[in-house]
């Protein structure tokens, strides 16, 4: 008999799958009303500054708000929900990525095993990595503190950096010596192999879905 996890993911599932379908021409639509936008407005960026630099200021605010729009469809595309096309999905994503300042690729892994574990306390306590009652009440006074203290508003900005401007670069930058390593050694040691074939072999915690 299946968990209840397992359960609620199949009930899940199946209400998205009455209601969501991936178009490959409105993922167009959106990524030309995005992407079009963001070459227009640095075009008027560069134009603005012999203007004037408070035009400058306010062309950028607008850039900001379609670089979020940037990070919402490169979420998308990591969910595979913007193209039907698994290709298209990655293509843009890879775009997308490149204009938040973000490895996509890297992230993506990571942001779907949030959503494959969320709610599972056996194997993910969210970012914060939050306590249960009983165990806060089994740490010593200072542990108590420091756990109070790393969770309260002011850390937000500490906290937003490490989730998603350190934390990404640091596993990609890792994964990717250790790939430049692995392909090192394997062509030394088999120098008739691709780096396809090599690279197929490859396995990292910092590049698969057993991180945040």
């Amino acid at each position: 008999m299946p968990s209840a996890i397992a359960q609620v993911k199949d009930l899940d599932w199946s209400a998205i799958g009455q209601r969501y379908r991936a178009d490959d021409a409105r993922g167009t639509i959106q990524v030309l009303t995005t992407l079009v936008p963001i070459a227009a407005l640095w075009v008027a960026v560069a134009a603005s500054a012999a203007v004037s630099l408070w035009l400058t200021a306010a062309v950028t605010f607008v850039m900001t708000l379609f670089l979020l729009r940037v990070f919402v469809l490169m979420h998308e595309c990591g969910h595979g929900s913007l193209f039907r096309s698994a290709r298209l999905n990655r293509a843009f994503g890879f775009v997308f990525g490149v204009l938040a300042g973000m490895p996509q690729f890297v992230w993506a892994k990571h942001h779907a095993y949030h959503h494959a574990t969320n709610g599972n306390w056996a194997k993910y306590r969210g970012p914060l990595d939050t306590r249960t009652v009983d165990e806060f009440r089994a740490m010593t006074g200072p542990q108590q503190r420091r756990y109070e203290q790393a969770r309260q508003i002011w850390m937000a900005p500490f906290g937003g950096f490490q989730y998603l401007i350190f934390s990404p670069r640091y596993s990609w930058l890792v994964g990717s010596l250790r790939l430049a390593a692995h392909l090192l050694r394997g062509k030394l040691a088999q120098p008739g192999v691709s780096l396809r074939e090599l690279s197929a072999g490859f396995r990292t915690p910092y590049w698969n879905d057993a991180r945040e």
